[in-house]
């Protein structure tokens, strides 16, 4: 089903529609039927842990959209986060990343992977000093429960909110400039 983009489009951008709840327009709410439908017809298409992703996701964000979060993260932070829904080839939904600077609701994080490819092709000063620049290998003895890559063209700024849970930390002293976090 068609969604007509400009009608939410000028809703969005209409100040008096941010006092107004969804639930009391027909409008959006003709909206939101459309794409609940367009989700469904998808669902065929969609494979069974895709759309487990998808439904997980969306909750997280329905659950936690509006939740503030004061708790603090130490820079060096192995944390699940919740990418949301993105385009190909962006990261989506529930993945491991580093944290390397924190503010006050925000934390710019590195995003990794275990895709055996990306940990193929992944830098590493031993293990290969010509992997590609943008993949960093890490493992074990660096934090990690498992050989992974660090996706280093991928660093995004997100909201706290977006943390899932915490996993570990980047072994060693991350002054230190031989330090993996340097």
């Amino acid at each position: 089903m068609q969604i007509d983009y400009e009608k939410p489009a000028s809703i969005a951008t209409d100040p008096t529609s941010h006092s107004t709840m969804a639930k009391d327009t027909s409008e959006v709410l003709a909206s939101y039927m459309q794409i609940l439908s367009n989700l469904i017809f998808a669902a065929e298409r969609f494979s069974e842990s895709e759309m487990a992703m998808i439904i997980s996701s969306l909750n997280r964000w329905v659950t936690k959209k509006d939740i503030s979060v004061k708790r603090a993260y130490a820079v060096g932070t192995i944390v699940q986060m919740e990418w949301g829904n993105n385009f190909c080839p962006e990261l989506s939904y529930k993945h491991p990343a580093v944290i390397i600077e924190e503010w006050t609701n925000t934390v710019l994080v590195i995003p990794t992977t275990s895709t055996p490819a990306k940990v193929a092709a992944a830098y590493h000063p031993t293990d290969n000093p010509s992997g590609k620049w943008y993949y960093r290998k890490v493992g074990i003895a660096e934090g990690f429960a498992h050989d992974c890559a660090l996706i280093l063209d991928n660093a995004k700024i997100m909201s706290k909110t977006r943390i899932i849970s915490v996993s570990g930390t980047i072994a060693g002293d991350l002054n230190d400039d031989s330090n993996i976090f340097r």
